[in-house]
């Protein structure tokens, strides 16, 4: 997660990025820090947190999902299918 977010960091101009990880506190933080940016932003999160916080993210709307590694997710009968889904 935090290289993801270096390299968005290095090739992006303008857009702020928040890292989502760590304890639940710390990624609650950090996903009302993204919802409260006003702008260009961006948060990455690993798959375990998605699914460790899917009650939180079922209810975001507008955003757009960019999701890497598709090994991780492409058993549809596995939890990190679902909540990608």
């Amino acid at each position: 997660v935090g290289q993801w977010v270096s390299e968005f960091d290095k090739f992006s101009v303008g857009i702020k990025s928040f890292m989502c990880m760590g304890s639940p506190a710390q990624r609650r933080k950090a996903r009302k820090a993204f919802r409260d940016c006003s702008g260009p932003s961006v948060i990455v999160m690993g798959y375990a947190s998605a699914k460790q916080d899917f009650s939180d993210l079922q209810d975001w709307n507008g955003y757009v999902l960019v999701l890497d590694e598709a090994t991780a997710f492409k058993n549809h009968k596995t939890q990190t299918h679902q909540v990608c889904k």
